[in-house]
């Protein structure tokens, strides 16, 4: 298991440390049921702590290290912690600690780093205002190793805080059992053994790098972590480790593809053996350049939530011939398409995706109110009798092929509908993303008295190139019916994106909804 900073551990180092640390949250008389936060920048600490929290028998949460003292209250409120472990770079960024009053549960610093001067001062500080402060050390004066209660399947083993992206954040609670088969689900279809070198580039708070973690400590696989999204670090990574698989959503690939030797880069990928296109989709454009970049090498699009996990996966002899679909089902799943009048839909024909099986959470952290609107009993199911099945509404407007395989569309509740015409966004920023000078787009409406909503998109354009309205109403016109085109239409140097990368599109429309 390598680490952004050059460091190493092996899997035995890995399993003494965090029986240390286990033994140490049991002193502090962390018990199964208990949820414990760990703020941390990705690294071997970050690794320890999460086993070390499950094998004392708790669940826990990661947090980005970025994250405001008002952000880590927050989940730490809603999951009841009275611990969260924390390292250096979380303690700089932490401020106003204490500011809204005396807290409920305790920070733990825990570093196997040496602070420097300026981090010490740092922690002077802190421990003036927050005197309950805690330092653990790694390697000494910490007690015997003590067996707890072992977790069952349904217990809970850690919670995904959403990226929000399009509102607050939600804590998704997901089973040991769960995690389980997510991990050997994805196991499978990639074919990960102890002899894969997995790059690491995705927060353990968002599901597809959590996932990716796991994988490697069921399979032996060794993980590298990267704390980079430049894409010369990730392309000289991947040739330095001699990678074989590489999760990315899609700005990370975007930025490959910019590189001006791309393909004089990828040919020092010699053990590349697949790629993922996770946590969004590309533009087939963008698709087809990856391929010809990649040729040879495996390219999975998978789609989800953080709420289902995996709900489609597409496979590399299918990526060709069905690249704008997301796959199929994957194992263990079902995927049902609801159309507007509450029916299963026929191919082609679009309604909101509702996921069954595997990946199911168990519910949203602390808010019965929204996990009851989310999980609901199966409105398809055949023959209703006293095993109901529950699905996952996953709000995302989709469409089956006569092959099954699913398309998806968009959010429901983002459905433009402009002139008695239904405007799915995705189906115009695709568009947008064709022309050569667009780096990233993204197409919502506003309420507008003559066309009801109005379609605005926001473009960011490629370093070095310039666009104007006219222009890209002009290159749209060629490839879009009039109602579709955007009627207004701004230029951002950059979007705000999630640690995850997507974009937020709450603050990107929050600008507009400000201005009416």
């Amino acid at each position: 298991m390598g680490g952004g900073r050059s460091r190493s551990i092996t899997f035995e180092e890995l399993d003494r440390r965090s029986d240390e640390l286990a033994a140490y949250l049991a002193s502090r008389a962390i018990a199964s049921g208990d949820m414990v936060g760990v703020v941390m920048r990705r690294s071997i600490d970050h690794v320890v702590s999460i086993v070390a929290i499950l094998k004392a028998g708790a669940a826990f949460y990661s947090l980005n290290p970025r994250s405001t003292w008002a952000q880590v209250a927050y989940a730490a409120g809603l999951a009841r912690s009275e611990t969260v472990l924390v390292d250096f770079d979380a303690l700089l960024n932490l401020r106003n600690i204490g500011s809204d009053g005396e807290p409920r549960f305790s920070l733990t610093l825990y570093s196997s780093e040496r602070p420097s001067p300026f981090q010490d001062q740092r922690i002077s500080q802190v421990r003036a205002v927050y005197p309950r402060l805690l330092t653990a050390d790694p390697g000494a004066g910490v007690p015997e190793a003590s067996s707890t209660g072992a977790p069952v399947g349904r217990d809970v083993a850690l919670a995904l805080f959403t990226s929000g992206s399009t509102g607050t954040a939600k804590g998704v609670l997901i089973s040991h059992q769960d995690l389980h088969n997510r991990v050997m689900t994805e196991c499978g279809y990639f074919g990960t053994t102890v002899e894969d070198v997995l790059l690491n580039v995705l927060p353990f708070s968002f599901d597809v790098g959590a996932n990716q973690l796991f994988s490697s400590l069921a399979t032996g696989a060794q993980l590298v972590i990267l704390n980079s999204w430049m894409p010369l670090d990730i392309v000289s990574a991947i040739a330095r480790y001699q990678v074989t698989g590489m999760s990315a959503v899609p700005a990370i690939w975007t930025s490959v593809l910019a590189l001006d030797d791309a393909h004089a880069v990828a040919a020092g990928f010699r053990r590349l053996r697949y790629v993922t296109v996770s946590g969004g989709d590309l533009p087939p454009s963008y698709l087809t350049r990856l391929g010809g970049l990649l040729e040879g090498v495996q390219i999975f699009k998978t789609y989800g939530q953080s709420e289902t996990f995996r709900s489609g996966l597409l496979l590399p002899s299918e990526f060709k011939n069905k690249m704008r679909s997301v796959g199929r089902a994957v194992r263990g799943t079902q995927v049902y398409i609801l159309n507007a009048k509450g029916r299963q839909a026929g191919p082609g024909e679009a309604g909101e995706i509702l996921h069954h099986g595997d990946g199911t959470m168990l519910g949203y952290l602390g808010d019965a109110r929204a996990t009851r609107r989310k999980l609901r009993a199966n409105p398809l199911q055949r023959g209703r009798g006293p095993c109901r099945q529950t699905v996952v509404f996953t709000g995302d407007l989709g469409c089956l092929d006569e092959d099954g395989y699913l398309y998806v569309l968009g959010r429901k509740d983002k459905m433009i509908k402009s002139s008695g015409y239904r405007v799915y966004p995705k189906e115009v920023s695709d568009q947008i993303l064709l022309h050569p000078a667009v780096a990233d787009a993204v197409v919502f409406g506003l309420p507008d008295r003559a066309l009801g909503q109005a379609i605005v998109a926001e473009i960011q354009t490629k370093p070095g190139s310039a666009l104007t309205e006219t222009e890209i109403k002009g290159f749209l016109a060629d490839r879009l019916p009039p109602y579709m085109i955007p009627s207004r239409i701004a230029f951002v140097p950059a979007f705000p994106r999630t640690p995850s990368g997507k974009i937020r599109l709450a603050e990107v429309e929050a600008k507009y909804r400000d201005t009416q």
